[in-house]
């Protein structure tokens, strides 16, 4: 059981050492409280910001920004 318990730890950390990074390639842009373009916008992005993928919904990608923000952002965006 601990040999399983620790598998599971080392995939979990495995898996978010192996998260994809972006740039933002829009001047700037907002991200979105959900993946629509009709989404609430959370934070603003500028060119430039390297954000981390967490999820991704068809063309969106939900992202968390250097200072900690999360949002989705359509791929068209990205880099």
């Amino acid at each position: 059981m601990k040999r399983l318990i620790l598998l599971v730890l080392v995939l979990v950390a495995l898996t978010a050492l192996a998260a994809e990074q972006l740039s933002v390639q829009v001047r700037q842009t907002k991200l979105r409280g959900r993946p629509s373009y009709l989404g609430p916008a959370t934070t603003e992005v500028t060119y430039g910001t390297r954000v981390t993928v967490l999820e991704t919904r068809g063309p969106w990608r939900k992202l968390r920004t250097p200072d900690g923000a999360e949002g989705w952002l359509h791929e068209s965006a990205l880099t």
